[in-house]
This record gives structure tokens, C-alpha cells and sequence, in this order.
């Protein structure tokens, strides 16, 4: 009988070395990265439904100028990227939690670390979109100042 090979992230032997490892990133690194993660995916899913609620509010887009229209426009694209990759971040460190789980009670599984790694990646662009998203309300603000 032909025998199925596995992936290469896949592990069936579980090391003695590798269950303090994956015991300390669930006590700290899962639970610390989920909990911000779910806040950061609450607070820029406010802040995108403050901002489109009250943008007729603050100011006539119809007849606001181009610039502002785009900078506008511009900011709700990148507060909803950042909503996805932060929601992308929370399904990630689920899952690389999950497998160190497997890893902690020596259950063959996948490496928990490159899903964590993507997890992180993934939430650090988050951030890079969303502090982006609120300059540019800064600039519409600014410029709609002035």
C-alpha cells in the first residue's frame, strides 16, 4: 500500500522541546493578540459608521470639491481594508491557537507558528490602513476648515 506523504508544515511527532513553547504562546501571545485584535476590529468598524453617518451631516458631498470627495472616499476604502485584515488577523490567531492547543497535548497537527506569523502580519497592515484612513479624515477636516 502506497503510503500518503503529509506537507511540510505537517508534524506527527510532537517534541518534548515543543510543548513549553507552544503552552507559552497560548497563555500569552494567542490570548493577548486575539483580545486586541477583536478591540481593533470593533473600533475601526465604529469609527468607518461614525464617519459615513455623519459625513452628509458635517458637509454637503455633492457639492464638496473633488479633493475632498476623494480623500473622503479614500479613507472609508482604507478603514474597510483595515476591517477585513483585522478580521482576517482574528481567524488567523483562532486557528494557529487551535493547532498550539494540538501541539500542547502532543496531537499530531500543522506548525501553529507561520499561521501566527500571517495573523500578525495581517494585523500590523490593519494598522498601517487604519492610521492612514484617519489622516486622511484629518486632511477632510482641514480642508474643509480652510
Amino acid at each position: 500500500m502506497a503510503q500518503v506523504e503529509q506537507p511540510a508544515d505537517y508534524k506527527s511527532v510532537i517534541l518534548d522541546s515543543d510543548v513549553p513553547i507552544a503552552e507559552a504562546f497560548l497563555e500569552f501571545e494567542y490570548a493577548e493578540t486575539k483580545d486586541l485584535a477583536k478591540q481593533f476590529v470593533t473600533v475601526v468598524a465604529a469609527i468607518l459608521a461614525v464617519s459615513v453617518t455623519f459625513a452628509e451631516k458635517v458637509m454637503s458631498f455633492e457639492h464638496a470639491p473633488i479633493t475632498i470627495k476623494v480623500f473622503l472616499i479614500l479613507s472609508w476604502g482604507l478603514s474597510l481594508l483595515a476591517l477585513v485584515l483585522g478580521g482576517a488577523g482574528v481567524f488567523l490567531i483562532f486557528n494557529a491557537g487551535q493547532r498550539a492547543k494540538r501541539v500542547a497535548t502532543r496531537q499530531p497537527t500543522y506548525h501553529y507558528q507561520s499561521l501566527a506569523r500571517k495573523a500578525f502580519d495581517a494585523l500590523i497592515a490593519a494598522g498601517g490602513c487604519f492610521v492612514l484612513s484617519l489622516l486622511l479624515l484629518v486632511l477632510v477636516g482641514v480642508r474643509k476648515l480652510f
